[in-house]
């Protein structure tokens, strides 16, 4: 499932495909939107090992937290008002840069020369 593939903000807060969909606008795991939600209601963060057991809980029996569905919902809310920016929750984005470029283009062209590779193997055998 994709983020763009449902209405957000037509989705109950506390859906866990809401969630989902945050998350991913947020560049962000689910795991890590609990992890965030969690600091931002209470203040401080909360251990891994105790994140787990509520997020197992979310896993498997789809029941969000209040405080993740604090956060969606007004997640939500900036989205219908075009406000939405992930930076409004510490999300930075990887700057653009020459060597950022490089290796994109390094591993384009690993690509690209195994496929050839593999792609002759097939043609002789």
């Amino acid at each position: 499932m994709s983020a763009a593939s449902v209405d957000i903000c037509s989705l109950r807060a506390n859906d866990s495909t809401a969630v989902y969909a945050i998350s991913q606008f947020l560049f962000m795991s689910e795991f890590d939107l609990f992890h965030l939600s969690y600091r931002q209601w209470f203040g401080h963060d909360i251990p891994d090992d105790k994140l787990e057991v509520i997020f197992v809980n979310y896993m498997f029996k789809e029941i969000v937290p209040f405080w993740v569905t604090d956060l969606v919902r007004k997640a939500q809310d900036k989205l219908r008002c075009g406000e939405f920016d992930p930076a409004d929750y510490g999300v930075r984005m990887p700057e653009l840069t020459l060597r950022n470029i490089g290796k994109c283009i390094a591993a384009i062209a690993a690509i690209a020369a195994f496929g050839a590779i593999y792609t002759y193997m097939i043609i002789i055998t």
